[in-house]
């Protein structure tokens, strides 16, 4: 939230800065009255809509009353948060009627914009007419508006706002006047009262205030409140009111640098030996970079002669300025000749960074209009396509096994299959195993316990080499994967072994780094894992190799990250440096050789790991006395 200007007003941007979700409060309901003039029992259901379309799930209010006033004063927050909103955000209140016991009866509904016309946020009491026997609606225009018009306002209404705004501190508080005011209007009330014989309905509700004005803007620059400059020595800190904004000058410059005009000497340009390193340091940035001005510059500059290179075209995306509609328009031709990219750079394009308006149209509006709906239609075939890929790769754990095995590297890993039937519910495969904590607690070790089902006096440790081989490989696989993933709370029982000698993880709670535990080691590799093994040199060996395969398919995986951020699972979205973790791992400012090098110190330094052997004991007597 940004600091108040000198109309004691707050300016924010919805779309990053405030992340307070929104609530309000249910008071009552006045002269609301069934049929039969029994007094019924009411539920109050609200609906937040944005740009005239549902968003999230409604809340409801329940409560039997005695009396014509129905008081709930319950206090709601929705998962929506106040970045979400637009300008067009409304609440659509409906009041049912469940007092027969069977269907519901519409009492009547009521919907408030939560911005007004001034793009000012809404707060404080607020009376709603309802509608009756409507329910609410939060389209725009709504068909049921809440507020009452201003020609059909009495004075009942005008003292009303009076008051909402002496709650919102927007008029001085004077004791000895307002305890003569607020006589003086329950007088007026009562006069009021005895001359109408019939009230529309209405509910009350007190939306969330704020200490200054909020005020809505979708772009811009943050205002501040200018400092007080003192005649003291002083360091005084004054804060720009353009800050954020774009310079004119260097605007100027940009376009005259990127004149369409040179478009015919931009073919023949060729970049020198220093630019081609440069745009091939750019080209390899991962999916997180974002394209600095110069970057973006050169790339704009050398935009034909890249047309050949298919991993440049996401660069050039980010280097266009959609804006300009001439720019745009070369741009979309350009693209449509380029090398035809691979998938992984086409998932990059689907990401919320390349949201925006196509700035391109045709005088002829059934041209546009018929365009339209073909780009329509070709985004419903490829979320079709998408879906079907979906259910043939669901986890990432399997695309990481897919990709393994694409260079013959296959580590046995357990991929069990998963299936979300609800926010949090789903189903998920059952796989015949037993615990590390189980299997250590019944056989003593890993060894006795692949001894029972693979035995061999001839293989090493009395195993029979294939089993051996497959838990030294899936050991590996997963260590690989739950360090780039950056699986937490590994424990014993957590980590299942199959008795063909199968090793894999379960429960995947805390990702990107997060852990309950303290001091994690890099990955989770007991002493008992390592003594099966018979040492830990053949599983750096594939641990080596398997990162650095993943390593050179680092941006499938983050674009498919970066796709996820939406999905509203906890660790992925809300953390904006949930990809940045991700990229971290892979080290991708290492060449293979150097890759080698670091993974087998991460290796050594968890097979050394003191401390969380000493966390694991204690997890264990906590199972033990659960």
């Amino acid at each position: 939230m940004a600091g108040g200007s000198s109309h004691n007003e707050f300016r924010f941007f919805l779309s990053c800065d405030i992340s307070l979700p929104l609530a309000f409060r249910v008071l009552h309901a006045e002269h609301i009255l069934s049929a039969e003039k029994k007094v019924p029992e009411l539920f109050v259901e609200c609906k937040l809509y944005i740009d005239g379309l549902p968003f999230g799930l409604p809340v409801k209010t329940r409560l039997e009353s005695s009396g014509p006033t129905y008081c709930w004063n319950e206090h709601h927050t929705l998962s929506t948060k106040y970045r979400d909103l637009t300008s067009l955000s409304q609440l659509a209140f409906t009041v049912w009627d469940v007092s027969s016991g069977e269907d519901a009866d519409i009492v009547g509904g009521a919907t408030i914009f939560l911005f007004n016309s001034k793009r000012h946020l809404k707060t404080g009491r607020q009376k709603l007419r309802l509608w009756p026997k409507r329910e609410a609606d939060g389209r725009v225009p709504t068909t049921t508006p809440g507020k009452v018009p201003k020609n059909e306002r009495g004075e009942i209404e005008r003292m009303e706002r009076l008051v909402n705004k002496y709650e919102r501190g927007q008029i001085q508080h004077v004791d000895w006047l307002d305890r003569l005011a607020f006589s003086a209007m329950e007088k007026a009330k009562e006069k009021e009262c005895e001359k109408k014989i019939n009230f529309y309905p209405s509910l009350v509700v007190e939306l969330c205030s704020f200490e200054h004005r909020v005020v809505f803007q979708e772009s811009g620059a943050n205002f501040y409140a200018p400092t007080p400059v003192s005649l003291s020595n002083e360091l005084v800190t004054v804060w720009d009111p353009e800050l954020g904004r774009t310079n004119p000058s260097e605007h100027k410059q940009l376009k005259l640098a990127r004149s369409l005009t040179r478009g015919i000497v931009d073919r023949d340009l060729k970049p020198s030996s220093n630019e081609r390193k440069l745009l091939q340091t750019i080209i390899k940035f991962p999916p997180t970079r974002a394209l600095e001005v110069d970057e973006k510059q050169l790339v704009w500059k050398f935009r034909f002669s890249l047309m050949s290179e298919k991993k440049a075209l996401t660069k050039f995306v980010r280097s266009v300025d959609w804006s300009d509609n001439q720019e745009a328009k070369q741009a979309i031709e350009l693209i449509g000749k380029w090398e035809t990219i691979d998938v992984a750079d086409a998932l990059e394009l689907l990401s919320p960074d390349f949201e925006s308006d196509e700035s391109v149209g045709r005088e002829d509006g059934d041209e546009d209009g018929f365009r339209l709906w073909q780009s329509l239609f070709r985004q419903t075939e490829l979320t079709a396509q998408l879906c079907t890929i979906m259910k043939d790769v669901i986890q990432t754990v399997s695309l990481m096994d897919r990709l393994l095995k694409l260079e013959n590297l296959d580590l046995h890993l357990t991929p069990y299959r998963v299936l979300a039937t609800g926010q949090d519910e789903g189903m998920l495969e059952f796989v015949p195993s037993s615990s590390l904590a189980q299997i250590l607690s019944e056989h003593r070790g890993i060894t006795s316990y692949l001894q029972k089902f693979h035995p061999d006096e001839d293989g090493p440790f009395g195993i029979t080499v294939q089993c051996l081989e497959t838990f030294i490989k899936s050991c590996a696989g997963y260590s690989v994967i739950t360090y780039i993933l950056g699986v937490g709370d590994r424990h014993l029982d957590n980590l299942l072994l199959t008795d063909d000698g199968r090793l894999f993880h379960v429960d995947f709670a805390f990702i990107l780094g997060r852990d309950p535990k303290p001091f994690p080691p890099p990955m989770k590799l007991c002493k008992e894992m390592v003594e099966a093994m018979g040492g830990a040199e053949r599983f750096k060996s594939y641990c080596c190799e398997a990162y650095n395969i993943l390593r050179k398919s680092s941006s499938l995986i983050l674009n498919l990250f970066k796709l996820m951020e939406r999905s509203g699972i906890p660790d992925i979205s809300s953390d904006e440096s949930g990809g940045l973790k991700l990229q971290e791992k892979f080290r991708l400012d290492l060449d293979d050789e150097e890759a080698i090098h670091f993974f087998q110190d991460l290796i050594n330094e968890s097979v050394s790991a003191l401390f969380p052997q000493m966390v694991e004991t204690i997890h264990r007597w906590a199972q033990y006395w659960r």
